[in-house]
């Protein structure tokens, strides 16, 4: 009898000890699982001031961010707003969809190798960030996604919205362009004035009121409809 209760006490010891050991491994940040080939996210994407895209074929597409705009090319042409709010977007919220079998690693990054891009991230100082690959999008959703020095693959996705995200990573320069002949802050606008001099009966105006908008007949003798 004494003697299983001694057994039964070194095992409470022997326990206790190996809950210590566990929790302060924890607690002091010394796990040796590696993680760094799969944060492909930026958290925070306003420190991303240069962005490389390199083509398997050799083609570089550089962008670069000054204040709030980002310019294209050596003749420095303004990119579109949309489609880079779209690329910053995928760069800060990817996520990992699932990690692929490893018997098709070998086949995925021989598929990266041939069409896939390299994306390079720089600080403002021009300091290298993150540098992966992205490769072609995967038949179950997704895109195949490997760390630059990396031999794992992973199939990334957005958190908003379905589908691949291979083509925010393939424009062409003059794709990238940004379309709009002139910028306005609508916020700033009180009234706009819109004049048919051949036509004064559709001719009008638009004045904003606080947070509603009224319109009427651009010229006093035009009738106003209510």
């Amino acid at each position: 009898m004494n003697k299983n209760i001694g057994l039964f006490l070194l095992l409470i010891l022997l326990s206790g000890l190996a809950y210590y050991g566990v929790s302060k491994s924890s607690k002091s940040g010394s796990s040796t699982i590696d993680t760094s080939d799969r944060e492909f996210a930026v958290e925070n994407i306003d420190d991303v001031y240069h962005i490389k895209l390199t083509r398997r074929t050799g083609r570089t597409l550089d962008l670069t961010k000054e204040g709030e705009d980002w310019f294209v090319g050596a003749n420095h042409k303004k990119v579109s707003k949309n489609i880079m709010g779209n690329m910053k977007g995928v760069l800060k919220n990817i996520r990992i969809k699932f990690i692929p079998p490893a018997r098709y690693n070998e086949k995925i990054i021989n598929e990266i190798n041939r069409i896939g891009t390299q994306v390079d991230l720089y600080d403002k100082n021009d300091k290298l960030m993150k540098s992966f690959f992205v490769g072609g999008d995967a038949p179950d959703g997704g895109t195949y996604y490997i760390m630059q020095g990396s031999v794992q693959p992973y199939v990334m996705e957005r958190k908003v919205g379905v589908g691949g995200v291979r083509d925010l990573f393939i424009y062409e320069e003059t794709e990238l362009y940004d379309k709009a002949i002139w910028e306005v802050d609508t916020e700033t606008i009180s009234a706009i004035e819109v004049e048919y001099p051949k036509d004064k009966q559709q001719s009008f105006k638009i004045q904003r009121v606080e947070n509603s908008f009224i319109i009427d007949p651009f010229y006093n003798t035009t009738r106003r409809i209510t």
